[in-house]
């Protein structure tokens, strides 16, 4: 993670309560350039997948990540597969949480 300069304190939300009844969930920074991933991308709907996700990152907005996952859902049959967001949700003493993780893969060369 140092040669890439993603330090750990950028990969992380943190949850701030302002008062009991105003929580706030601050995305501390996610680190992802779109100029550099859009170099690999397939085609056309992976990199509109990667613009709505880096907007998504930068702003914070929900409705933009739920449209990068549209967009991903759309994509049949990708050369590369790529699934980056919030997955596994499970429970626990806190209330509700979920995993982050970005995973790439290719069903060609695994399976030829």
């Amino acid at each position: 993670m140092d040669e890439l300069l993603i330090l750990p304190e950028n990969t992380r939300l943190e949850k701030k309560f302002l008062s009991p009844e105003n929580k706030v969930i601050e995305i501390l920074q996610a680190s992802m350039t779109e100029k550099k991933a859009s170099e690999y991308v397939s085609g056309k709907s992976q990199y509109n997948m990667l613009q709505k996700i880096q907007d998504s990152f930068v702003t914070g907005s929900l409705a933009a990540y739920k449209d990068s996952q549209r967009t991903w859902v759309n994509d049949k049959s990708p050369p590369v597969k790529t699934v980056i967001g919030f997955v596994e949700p499970y429970r626990d003493t806190l209330g509700i949480r979920s995993e982050f993780e970005g995973i790439t893969s290719s069903f060609a060369n695994l399976l030829g």
